[in-house]
């Protein structure tokens, strides 16, 4: 028997199967994004949550933006348009803006964990203006390589006149690191606490996005 269930982010379908339970993770267009094997549905669903932060969290940041922007931001690779990369190829993104601005860049991986790209140990206070792209990596700074697992990679950017305060912007306890990371969860949480604060300045931001694909060699 097979029975199916639909979520805000995803579809699901689950098959018992001599007790044990075969879950399989579409999203809404479709698209497979995962799937688990547990004896207990509550285990299967574990596994699965991850994946379906990971698309709550695409979901969520695409509606960040602004109906009017006041500026233009754009993110992309310089070497190409919608990037695809080798797992330990090296990720070079290149942030524009049409304004000065403080730039938050994340990156929600396969796995539904998010990395603080921006800012970061080495780029404490990162700015974009008309003149000076923001790089990252900076020249001559810490290479920023795929380093899997394959899958679809986002990168969301946000620019704003003055830097953003959230607690998981700071950077006084990397201890050494030179980007945050956060569970799914964590991540969730964060986009969260991101669309509250750019709700009390709607015409003060701006972002951009970018979707990469990670490969196995």
């Amino acid at each position: 028997a097979a029975a199916r269930g639909a979520a805000a982010d995803g579809v699901l379908i689950y098959s018992p199967n001599a007790g044990r339970m075969f879950l399989k993770l579409f999203s809404p267009a479709g698209g497979f994004l995962g799937q688990a094997v547990a004896e207990r549905t509550s285990a299967a669903v574990g596994e699965l949550t991850p994946l379906l932060a990971r698309e709550w969290m695409i979901k969520r940041a695409v509606g960040l933006e602004p109906p009017e922007a006041p500026f233009r931001l754009s993110l992309a690779d310089p070497r190409a348009g919608n990037p695809s990369y080798q797992v330990g190829d090296e990720i070079r993104l290149r942030l524009t803006s049409t304004r000065p601005a403080s730039v938050v860049l994340l990156n929600v991986e396969a796995t539904g964990q998010v990395t603080l790209l921006l800012p970061n140990g080495y780029q404490p206070a990162p700015q974009v203006t008309p003149e000076a792209p923001c790089l990252l990596p900076e020249p001559g700074g810490l290479a920023l390589t795929a380093d899997g697992p394959p899958g679809p990679q986002y990168f969301l950017a946000v620019a704003t006149a003055e830097p953003l305060d959230l607690p998981e912007l700071r950077l006084d306890d990397l201890n050494g690191r030179p980007f945050r990371r956060l569970a799914p969860l964590a991540g969730v949480s964060l986009l969260n606490k991101l669309a509250a604060a750019l709700e009390k300045r709607p015409n003060g931001y701006a972002t951009a996005d970018l979707l990469a694909l990670v490969k196995v060699p």
